[in-house]
């Protein structure tokens, strides 16, 4: 029987430490903008496979609107904004403790500020993240998986 802990996915984003405030259920959302092949058929039918290089990613963080993350992925942003410097990207990543997955990036970035919503009980602001090279892997081997290795 194996056990999930929600409080053991950690999150850097753009070099800041998203430590709580998650909106309840769905928290962090991952997807990465191509996929690693693409086929082509030709007339009589034969298939050729290319490898596509683009390792870009999106990270969604949905924070409640009270959350103290919301100030300091705010101020990330508007840092890079008046500097022009870029000081609005940092590294990313994202460690699921619980097995053992880590999704990590070199850099990172606000997309935009997130839309808000005000309402009688507190509402989500939604943060997405842009990544150059988004790269997903298992800390571990599964125990009876092979171990691929180029």
């Amino acid at each position: 029987m194996k056990l999930y802990d929600p409080n053991l996915v950690k999150l850097i984003a753009a070099g800041v430490p998203v430590l709580g405030g998650y909106q309840d259920g769905s928290f962090v959302e991952v997807k990465f903008m191509s996929a690693d092949y693409e086929s082509q058929v030709g007339t009589d039918g034969e298939v050729v496979r290319s490898q596509l290089h683009d390792k870009r990613g999106t990270v969604t963080i949905k924070l409640m609107q009270s959350a103290d993350a919301n100030a300091a992925l705010n101020t990330v942003r508007l840092l890079g904004q008046s500097a022009g410097s870029g000081a609005d990207i940092g590294p990313l990543s994202i460690s699921d403790l619980n097995g053992k997955l880590v999704l990590a990036a070199p850099h990172s970035w606000v997309v935009k500020y997130p839309d808000s919503d005000f309402d009688k009980t507190a509402k989500t602001r939604e943060w997405v993240f842009e990544c150059d090279v988004l790269t997903a892997n298992y800390a571990s081997p599964v125990v009876g998986y092979p171990v691929v290795t180029p």
